[in-house]
């Protein structure tokens, strides 16, 4: 198991029980705040400090968040994912660009502040306030959404996110289902629109190589490129077989074989290669690339270690991020 599946399995461990230990909890910290309206105040899981899991805990007199700008929608959180990114900015991950950018967009007070730091990018909820430009949704409506890594996360009863980054979730979805897909949806589509310049080409009669399928972004990279007409082959291991080829991955590959890499060289060579997982060697797979120069490898690591500064941050990350980063209309899936 990777260290990313390591810490999530730790956060979700630590989160698990939030709805019995909240509804207690919001009681008693209602008597201890006897001033505290309770329609102002909501519980969120917060970091105090970047560290360990011992810097996350549950915290229920939490200022409920309030409309600021005309495009900010207001949910009332039913279900919230964990991500890597998550796991990550638990650590301190990104938090020197992530201060700039909230000074840069001229965040409200509220928001400006790195810590205490509220986790989670994706959510579903009930709709309870909207601004005054606000079209795609209604109050009542129930949506599913993600919020931008530097304004404060879905890990709480309530949260605020412009309304291009909301949709109302399908029916046929569960509050849980459509939780879970936002963030790795576009993390997937900037991924191969912008870093793999799919934006740029015909992508019918592209060869992809997707390393990690298994994953989040990786089972929903495989949905687009097959839905543009990709042939895709992809990577994992035994247990995750049956999954992938359920998505119509043209060829899946049980890493684990120990003639894994002779598999790839039968099926040829890729116009794109993501790495899904964040931890394949490049080395290992650039001879699997075509030689033209649209070929590309995409990986979901950054050269960016923790507390770098912004000057050494890579256009390559810049370029795939600034989608999430810089919402300006939702993207077409």
């Amino acid at each position: 198991m990777s260290l990313g599946r390591k810490a999530i399995k730790q956060l979700s461990s630590r989160i698990t029980g939030f709805s019995s230990r909240h509804a207690s909890a919001s009681n008693l910290s209602l008597n201890e705040h006897p001033f505290a309206h309770p329609e102002n105040v909501m519980s969120a899981w917060r970091v105090s400090s970047y560290g360990s899991l011992d810097k996350l805990s549950l915290c229920n007199d939490v200022s409920k968040p309030v409309i600021s700008k005309p495009r900010d929608v207001l949910v009332k959180v039913r279900a919230a994912s964990l991500n890597p990114l998550d796991a990550a900015m638990l650590g301190g991950y990104g938090q020197v660009l992530l201060d700039a950018m909230r000074s840069v967009e001229g965040c409200v007070q509220d928001r400006k502040i790195s810590l205490p730091l509220t986790l989670g990018r994706d959510f579903c909820g009930e709709v309870v306030a909207k601004g005054c430009d606000v079209r795609n949704v209604r109050v009542g409506d129930t949506v599913y959404g993600v919020v931008v890594p530097h304004l404060p996360g879905s890990h709480a009863d309530f949260v605020i996110t412009d309304s291009c980054l909301v949709s109302r979730k399908p029916e046929h979805l569960s509050d849980e289902e459509a939780s879970s897909i936002f963030y790795t949806a576009l993390t997937a589509w900037s991924a191969l629109k912008v870093t793999g310049d799919i934006i740029l080409t015909s992508p019918k009669g592209l060869r992809a190589l997707v390393i990690g399928g298994s994953g989040g972004v990786g089972t929903l990279a495989i949905q687009l490129l097959k839905n543009w007409g990709v042939e895709v082959t992809t990577t994992c291991a035994t247990d995750a077989v049956p999954l992938l080829e359920s998505l119509n991955a043209d060829i899946v590959i049980d890493y684990k074989k120990p003639d894994a890499l002779k598999d790839l060289e039968i099926v040829g060579k890729f116009d794109i290669i993501l790495d899904a997982s964040g931890t394949a060697s490049p080395n290992m797979y650039l001879g699997f690339l075509r030689e033209w120069r649209n070929a590309k490898f995409i990986t979901l690591k950054s050269p960016c270690s923790l507390t770098q500064t912004n000057s050494v941050w890579s256009e390559g990350w810049l370029r795939t991020h600034w989608i999430l980063l810089w919402p300006t209309s939702s993207p077409e899936l």
